[in-house]
């Protein structure tokens, strides 16, 4: 899976120098906040990255990243995610959580789907004015899968990346059972989502 993001902030950004691992996705966001003015810019990306091995997307899977320092937090407006191969569009919702203990909360906001997936990049978008994110805040990107298809992801074990510092994406990808509200555990090889 591939991911990429763009970033919309709203001042100059002074973020923490940290060490990002592996990058997940793309996120779209804006600078939470009032009158400053807003640009563009992409936050974190690994979509360069050779994918290592591609799953089937016949479990859920869910990948952890925290955000930057900026004092006003951040506006999610999009996530792209990259599929290797879609064969049968499969029944799928993509949310955003918070970390709960090092796993997903329970819940989350959900994020509109693309008309149909596609090889390739696909954008997930949020409503509105997006989704707030605190600053030095963990969160998951959740792909839960609620009836079987046939759509195969890519995963990296690649933790390079582009983008902001202060901002990290874990290095390691989790799963559980399709349809299951059990616990989750993190992929035997060490892989992110890409």
């Amino acid at each position: 899976m591939k991911t990429k993001t763009r970033m919309d902030t709203i001042e100059p950004n002074r973020f923490r120098a940290r060490r990002a691992a592996a990058c997940l996705l793309a996120l779209a966001l804006l600078l939470a906040g009032g009158a400053e003015a807003q640009t563009s810019s992409k936050l974190v990306d690994n979509t360069g990255q050779t994918p290592d091995v591609a799953r089937s997307l016949d479990s859920d899977f869910a990948q952890a990243f925290t955000t930057g320092s900026h004092h006003a937090g951040y506006r999610l407006t999009s996530v792209d995610i990259s599929f290797s191969a879609i064969t049968e569009q499969p029944d799928y919702s993509v949310t955003i959580r918070l970390d709960s203990g090092g796993s997903p909360a329970a819940g989350g906001s959900v994020l509109t789907n693309p008309t149909s997936l596609v090889q390739g990049l696909n954008r997930f978008t949020v409503l509105g004015n997006g989704d707030y994110l605190s600053a030095d805040t963990t969160y998951w990107v959740v792909l839960n899968a609620s009836g079987l298809g046939d759509a195969n992801i890519h995963f990296t074990s690649s933790g390079s990346e582009t983008g902001k510092s202060g901002w990290s994406v874990a290095d390691l990808a989790y799963s559980r059972e399709y349809e299951s509200t059990g616990s989750w555990s993190g992929l035997a090889l060490g892989d992110a989502l890409k």
